[in-house]
């Protein structure tokens, strides 16, 4: 939010420098130290993070400067849109993306300073900044206009410029990123939908002010001087020379940029066997030690080893007969622990259970009733039936 108006309110000069130099502090810083320092967390919120840079970075920015009056007022917003281009590449951790990502922020110092510089050689002829103000200058202009297309050519990406190869770069590294895992294909095409609307509101601006009618206000205006046409030829030059030679810049950033990712991948790899180990755990509703051994038997289990039949197979030519499987071991019969006597699983015979308390009183003594045989002795033998069944 603060950005467009510092980069409005501040002189050529300072929008230059901010744009160029300063806002890289913050790129590289999380580049150099969060991905170092915190790859886990910069790992596992690569894909909330990859969006928030294409919807509040790349779209959001692309959308806003498409609506400015002000001409430097858009440059800032696409300032930003940029910048987004440049986090993207950095949180998909792909050596194209990262790569991408450092070569778009030497690309948006050159485009966006070389686009500063321009509209401040106009505001020191005419004092205004509203595109309204302007129409048909190119007629007036001429070699001020091919620079300012050049430079709008290198902020859109057009193939042979340096924008084309660092947003390239950054788009093919994000599809095939593996920290943005099943959103990485969602956001390239976010990514290259903002290069269309930087297309849309960068020649759209280019349309309004240097081609049309030309106004009565602007038909004395002097086209730009050598003085300022010197000051920017070497980022010309650059525009073109990272356009056609990018390995001069990419070729230097080889080893750190691999030193950063093997450290990435380590991390990701490390997550990845945490994640396959939480998958590979047994889903079980009740732990298995609440059942009977005997319950189990035959059950499927994660710890079972293969057979002894396909082991001794495994060695064997193709076509020889399988193994016998050699005999299960019968489980010994369980005695019915009811019965008195009876022994547990174990083998041992039961203690007999220990004499119920008396409470410091005598044990009670059964005595039996008149007619009934005393405890312990056997029942008496019941008489039969009488003949014919009963009536």
């Amino acid at each position: 939010t603060w950005l467009p108006d510092a980069h409005v309110q501040a002189p050529t000069g300072g929008s230059v420098i901010l744009a160029a130099v300063m806002l890289k502090l913050g790129t590289y810083a999380y580049l150099r130290f969060s991905m170092v320092l915190f790859p886990v967390q910069a790992t596992q919120y690569a894909a909330n993070l990859a969006g928030i840079a294409i919807l509040g970075g790349i779209v959001y920015a692309a959308l806003v400067a498409w609506k400015q009056d002000d001409v430097k007022k858009l440059i800032a917003y696409s300032s930003v849109a940029h910048l987004g281009y440049i986090m993207l590449g950095l949180f998909g951790s792909t050596p194209a993306g990262v790569k991408g990502a450092i070569l778009q922020m030497i690309n948006h110092g050159i485009s966006t300073g070389a686009l500063f510089m321009l509209v401040g050689v106009v505001y020191d002829r005419r004092h205004t900044r509203m595109i309204k103000d302007y129409g048909g200058i190119a007629k007036v202009m001429p070699v001020y206009a091919t620079l300012f297309l050049i430079a709008t050519f290198a902020s859109v990406g057009v193939p042979g410029t340096n924008g084309f190869v660092g947003e390239f770069m950054v788009i093919m590294g994000t599809y095939s990123s593996q920290a943005l895992r099943t959103f990485s294909g969602v956001h390239a095409v976010g990514a290259a939908f903002g290069v269309i609307l930087a297309a849309v509101y960068m020649l759209s601006v280019v349309q309004k002010v240097f081609f049309g009618p030309l106004t009565p206000a602007n038909k004395f205006l002097k086209d730009i001087s050598p003085r300022e046409t010197l000051a920017l030829a070497p980022l010309v030059v650059l525009i073109f020379v990272i356009g056609f030679f990018p390995n001069v810049f990419l070729a230097k950033m080889e080893s750190s940029v691999g030193l950063v990712l093997r450290h990435q991948e380590e991390v990701y790899i490390q997550i990845g066997k945490l994640d396959e180990k939480s998958d590979k755990r047994p889903a079980a509703m009740l732990p298995i030690s609440l059942f009977a051994p005997g319950m189990l038997e035959g059950a499927p289990s994660w710890d079972t080893e293969p057979a002894p039949a396909l082991v001794a197979d495994a060695g064997k030519p193709a076509g020889a007969p399988p193994a016998a499987a050699p005999p299960s071991p019968t489980p010994p019969s369980r005695p019915d622990p009811r019965q008195p006597g009876a022994a547990p699983p174990g083998g041992q015979p039961a203690a007999p259970p220990p004499p119920a308390p008396t409470m410091g009183r005598p044990p009670l003594r059964l005595e039996p009733g008149p007619g009934q045989p005393p405890p312990g002795a056997p029942a008496p033998p019941q008489p039969a039936p009488p003949a014919g069944g009963p009536r």
